[in-house]
């Protein structure tokens, strides 16, 4: 769980960085910057893991599914625009490739200890 962590504290750090208003729609409901969409990149990065992962992929699937339907919603609702979902599961994908790969790292380290 600590990737997931590691990826919305990025998201966060990139919302303060980048500054990005959300649409105006979704500004009367949200006080925070809009890119990227951290319900996106977190959503992304857990399906990701789990398809990484390998262990049961009709939970993998379900994860992706909802992933995508999660990243829709912030775009129908007008919360953000389509640019900030994208970034959002660029960001959440990346995350979560980069954390499966430690992962794997930290896992090979331990057997050959």
């Amino acid at each position: 769980w600590a990737g997931a962590v590691v990826a919305v504290g990025v998201g966060k750090v990139l919302k303060a960085t980048l500054r990005q208003a959300r649409p105006q729609a979704g500004q009367s409901r949200s006080t925070s910057y809009g890119m990227p969409s951290t319900h996106a990149l977190a959503s992304t990065y857990l399906a990701v893991h789990a398809l990484r992962s390998g262990d049961d992929q009709t939970t993998a699937t379900i994860l992706a599914i909802c992933s995508l339907v999660a990243s829709w919603s912030r775009i129908a609702s007008q919360v953000h625009t389509r640019k900030q979902v994208l970034v959002g599961i660029f960001v959440g994908a990346v995350v979560g490739l980069l954390s499966w790969e430690v992962f794997e790292w930290q896992s090979a380290t331990r057997a050959r200890s």
